[in-house]
């Protein structure tokens, strides 16, 4: 099997604290749910690499077919040089697999995560595509009691790239770009004894 070439990827992430309805929500958009699951890295990965595998599964209709869940492989490896204030840079390298596959690499599940799930909204604004997630599982402690943690993710094409959150998606809470504490590597960590 060829390997994938590596895709740099920078993006930033927020922080929000609620969303309109989707009966408000100003444009198309389209739900996936995602079960993420880290693997253990081998050893002669780079300092910093991570690996996942994830099962996305389309929710609500997708014209007359039934959904199909996909199964993907990514590794992932930070990339030294800064890319610039408020971004975070890694190449990733990510590849469709068999279902086959992946209950195979689940077996190298990491020891010290929980599969992370979430629901992942897809859409569009001013020309760009975002991705907000939403962990019915995760509390959102700058929420009303039981909102769901949700965070806005926008991939950029260069690292000075302009981006505004949508107003529509409030209250705004932070930028969390770059903060460990946000990342799915650590939200999907189990928790200490």
């Amino acid at each position: 099997m060829t390997e994938p070439a590596p895709h740099l990827e920078i993006e930033r992430r927020f922080l929000i604290g609620g969303v309109p309805p989707d009966e408000a929500w100003p444009v198309p958009f389209l739900d996936t749910e995602i079960v993420q699951t880290y693997l253990t890295v081998p050893p002669w990965s780079p300092p910093g690499a991570t690996e996942r595998v994830r099962a996305r599964t389309p929710l609500g209709p997708i014209g007359d077919e039934a959904a199909v869940t996909v199964y993907t492989h990514t590794t992932k490896e930070p990339v030294p040089a800064s890319l610039g204030k408020g971004t975070f840079g890694s190449k990733e390298y990510e590849r469709e697999i068999p279902e086959a596959v992946y209950r195979n690499l689940l077996r190298r599940a990491s020891p010290e995560h929980e599969p992370l799930h979430k629901i992942r909204r897809v859409f569009t604004w001013v020309g760009m595509v975002m991705e907000l997630d939403t962990y019915p599982t995760l509390d959102n402690e700058f929420s009303p009691e039981g909102e769901p943690l949700r965070i806005l993710e926008v991939e950029l094409d260069k690292a000075d790239d302009i981006f505004t959150v949508p107003d529509w998606l409030s209250p705004f809470i932070q930028e969390v770009t770059g903060e460990s504490t946000y990342s799915n590597w650590n939200l999907a960590r189990k928790p200490s004894p």
